[in-house]
């Protein structure tokens, strides 16, 4: 499943375009300045693209000190970052446990390898310019697109894709139009405990959140905003808010590493989860397929209530309800 509901979230194009991707349920620490403006803002808009990028279970994480998974690092320059066939070792909540290389004038790369977990695997790509392809694993395909650098990440892996731990693997990155001048890669991440993952310090000033004004009552729907942020002085305070349910996605932004889990009326939490203190937007999909605790379909105009629960966050967060369109001001 895409993210066709989530329209303004992020005001940088991600580096891969993997929109048909079913992993597309959230984002996260993909390092993207946001800009949130309401549909009617936006109208006159000088670009518009669609943010497509790996839900990295996500979206797609953290907690307060080493142990828990917030780093406490005081400001510094931070150390140089270890790669891996030109990827960093630790990104966006994974580590590349093997990666290959090819050079032109070949047009593909395949790289086979045995996995110690299926669930949420990453797959990353990485070439210099936008060239047409097509990733595929064991044969299937899991992703397409144009910008080639970048990954797509798997959060439950279905039965054709013939995944086993402990079964060796094999994922191919092929070039469909035309091809790289320039050496090209793919990789293979795996999930990072959020307690050991290796944050960056933190900056002596995060970069605030640019969040719209909430407007749950607007007669038009294009309108209607509703929005939960974090307490002001306890970020670790968990926020509810009851409205009436518009239909539409949940997004949530922060700016330092953590969780947010969102429940609408007590039923099975989503978590987003952050890995830097750059913005950072993760989408939650399904926006008019919801179901409660009892198992109830949720479906537009009935009264809901939202949960957020935060988890090691240690700046602003925020959860946003609206019809989404994506503002570029490159």
């Amino acid at each position: 499943m895409n993210l066709t509901q989530l329209r303004d979230v992020l005001d940088e194009r991600s580096a891969t375009d993997h929109s048909d991707f079913p992993g597309h349920r959230m984002l996260d620490g993909v390092h993207h300045r946001l800009r949130i403006r309401r549909r009617r803002q936006q109208v006159a808009a000088a670009a518009a693209a669609f943010v497509a990028v790996a839900a990295v279970g996500v979206g797609t994480l953290v907690a307060p000190d080493h142990q828990r998974g917030t780093p406490t690092a005081t400001p510094s320059t931070p150390p140089p970052t270890h790669t891996i066939e030109g990827f960093p070792e630790y990104d966006g909540g994974h580590r590349v446990i093997a990666a290959k290389t090819a050079l032109p004038p070949a047009k593909s790369v395949s790289l086979t390898f045995t996995p110690t977990t299926i669930t949420n695997l990453s797959f990353l790509t990485r070439c210099e310019g936008a060239f047409p392809h097509k990733l595929s694993l064991n044969g299937q395909p899991v992703s397409e697109g144009d910008q080639c650098s970048g990954f797509v990440t798997i959060p439950e892996p279905g039965k054709e894709l013939r995944l086993a731990v402990g079964k060796p693997a094999t994922v191919e990155l092929t070039f469909t139009e035309g091809a790289p001048t320039t050496d090209f890669a793919v990789a293979v991440g795996v999930p990072v405990d959020p307690a050991t993952y290796p944050y960056p310090p933190r900056p002596a000033t995060l970069t605030p959140l640019e969040l719209p004004t909430g407007n749950p009552d607007a007669k038009d729907p294009a309108d209607r905003v509703i929005v939960l942020r974090s307490d002001p002085t306890n970020p670790l305070l968990p926020v509810s808010k009851t409205f009436t349910w518009p239909g539409t996605d949940v997004v949530v932004h922060a700016n330092t590493p953590g969780g947010v889990t969102v429940t609408i009326n007590g039923s099975k939490g989503a978590t987003c989860r952050f890995w830097s203190y750059g913005l950072a937007g993760c989408g939650l999909g399904d926006g008019d397929s919801r179901k409660d605790s009892r198992g109830k379909t949720i479906r537009r105009g009935d009264t809901v209530t939202l949960t957020a629960v935060p988890d090691g966050t240690s700046g602003e967060w925020a959860v946003i309800i609206e019809n989404y369109i994506i503002d570029s001001e490159d």
